[in-house]
């Protein structure tokens, strides 16, 4: 029997590493680009090339993240990548360093029977939990903040010396992180208020990764006050006043099956042997409190949860197998149990692979990510084939609250975005301060009313100095992120400048098809109509 566990360890071993690099082709592969990042890999692209950042190109967040989609542009401009190839290769990479420091600190912590089972699940929630959030902002501050939570705790409980040069670079590490989300700075702070509490004898907080994590945040915050300035002066306003409108309920996130996977970790932290494995987990709980609460005061997205949930998958599989090393005689059953799970994840994903097999063959053979018909987006494929066929090289102006459109024209299309906005996100609190004025407060209503000139100005200005050659609408009932009744055209109407520009164009019967829950309509210049007709050459 003792031969048929080892085998049961060997082949879970082997098989769950490769299953994480199948999983992890599958989802590069076979989704399309991420809208957000898709928008971001194009500013970031028009920021090189010359248009100046936060007033020809509006992006809400800090540019933190532009630099580090640079080397993904640079990738795509050497070489024949496109916008979702160059992106999707280059932070797979990026992910990769960060994840190997968390491995190799966690060689530190972890019993060595249990180090296997611990280093497969950060492959597996690292690259493959975060699905089509791959490479998010979220995404990449939480990865990158890890081992600096993992060294900090080492070096406070365990006193173990590290590698200087190491140390630098895991400060560096977290500075990045909290430049990509502020929001993050809670989850340091909690780290340390714990560490205090916990080990007073031993706390040093002025030491090599904390000094350079903060020193690299204040350098990074005062060269935004150098070299974007407009980014406090006008962004931060307008994104106080307005992106408040943005975010899902809470209740859409299925945090009860989360709150039971704390509970368990609770339960069976109780019952851990090991009083510095206890500290170990505790330690982790309150890092998972502190991603929670940065969660709740953010505008809840799925890939907001990202942090909460990474940092509770790697405590639910750490506490697991802590517990089942401190109780030696379940450790066969566990091995057996887990060895079963393993063959299941491989059976069910060698299904996947098999069934997409010639698209994956035909990607791998031309180094090149599938065209959207043959990963089920037929519909996308039609309209990027129409826009090719009629407006390449020339602008296209969308009026929509999602940021999917920008990354759909500017990652699988040869025609020209035209607005300074990769999504008109103002617009819904400023529609609600125009026509809903009792359902907000009176601060919030000066708050929209200081930033509305701007806002429609930008518009306007995008709408005459581009001259785009179609107009798109979103008329779903109501877009996005809307009180119910709103309607773009009805927004147009109430401003001047704006209608005058529209009334150059007419109403045609294209179609557009780029949301499977979206309905939009197309208006052509009057001077230059063109048809569903003409949709091919």
């Amino acid at each position: 029997m003792q031969k048929v566990y080892q085998t049961f360890l060997g082949l879970l071993s082997f098989f769950l590493p490769i299953t994480c690099l199948i999983l992890f082709i599958l989802i590069t592969i076979l989704l399309r680009i991420n809208g957000d990042l898709g928008w971001l890999f194009y500013i970031t692209r028009e920021w090189l090339a010359g248009k100046e950042l936060y007033t020809q190109l509006i992006e809400v967040n800090p540019p933190m993240i532009i630099y580090l989609m640079a080397p993904a542009v640079w990738l795509a401009n050497m070489t024949d990548f496109s916008a979702a190839g160059a992106t999707k290769i280059y932070f797979s990479l990026f992910v990769l360093i960060p994840t190997i420091a968390h491995i190799n600190l966690s060689r530190l912590v972890l019993p060595e029977k249990t180090r296997n089972v611990y280093i497969y699940a950060v492959i597996f929630i690292t690259f493959v939990v975060p699905f089509y959030d791959f490479g998010q902002r979220d995404h990449l501050a939480i990865i990158l903040l890890i081992p600096y939570l993992f060294v900090r705790y080492l070096k406070v409980s365990s006193q173990i010396k590290i590698n200087s040069f190491k140390l630098f670079l895991y400060g560096v590490f977290a500075g990045i992180a909290l430049c990509l989300k502020p929001y993050f700075i809670i989850i340091p702070f909690f780290s340390e208020c714990f560490l205090l509490y916990q080990f007073r004898k031993e706390y040093r907080l002025v030491t090599i990764e904390p000094v350079t994590a903060v020193l690299f945040f204040c350098g990074f915050i005062t060269s935004i006050f150098i070299f974007h300035p407009q980014y406090f002066s006008q962004i931060v306003p307008l994104a106080l006043a307005t992106y408040w409108t943005y975010g899902k309920p809470i209740s859409s996130f299925g945090l009860p099956y989360y709150a039971l996977m704390v509970m368990l970790i609770f339960i069976v932290a109780r019952y851990l042997t090991s009083k510095k494995h206890r500290e170990l987990v505790m330690y982790f709980n309150i890092i998972l409190l502190a991603s929670f609460l940065s969660f709740l005061i953010q505008s809840h997205y799925s890939y907001q949860l990202l942090p909460f949930k990474t940092i509770l998958f790697l405590n639910f599989t750490l506490t697991t197998c802590l517990y089942v090393h401190d109780k030696a005689e379940i450790k066969k059953s566990m091995i057996l149990i887990s060895a079963l799970a393993c063959y299941l994840l491989v059976f069910s994903t060698g299904h996947i692979f098999y069934d997409q097999r010639g698209v994956i063959q035909k990607s791998m053979t031309n180094i090149e990510l599938p065209k959207l018909s043959d990963i089920g987006y037929k519909g996308l494929d039609h309209t990027a084939e129409m826009i090719n066929n009629n407006f390449t090289g020339k602008n296209i102006y969308i009026f929509s609250t999602n940021v999917w459109p920008s990354a759909f024209i500017t990652s699988y299309t040869r025609a020209i975005w035209s607005s300074s906005f990769g999504a008109l996100w103002p617009i819904p609190a400023i529609a609600m301060a125009r026509n809903d004025r009792g359902s907000l407060s009176e601060e919030n209503v000066k708050k929209i009313d200081a930033v509305t000139n701007y806002v429609v100005n930008i518009i306007n200005h995008d709408l005459t100095i581009n001259d785009p050659a179609i107009i798109v609408i979103d008329v779903t009932e109501p877009p996005s992120y809307f009180y119910d009744g709103f309607e773009f055209e009805t927004f147009i109407s109430q401003n001047k400048k704006m209608s005058d520009i529209f009334k150059q164009y007419q109403l045609t019967d294209i179609k557009f098809s780029i949301h499977k829950d979206k309905k939009y309509k197309v208006y052509t210049k009057k001077s230059n109509p063109v048809h569903a007709s003409s949709d091919k050459k």
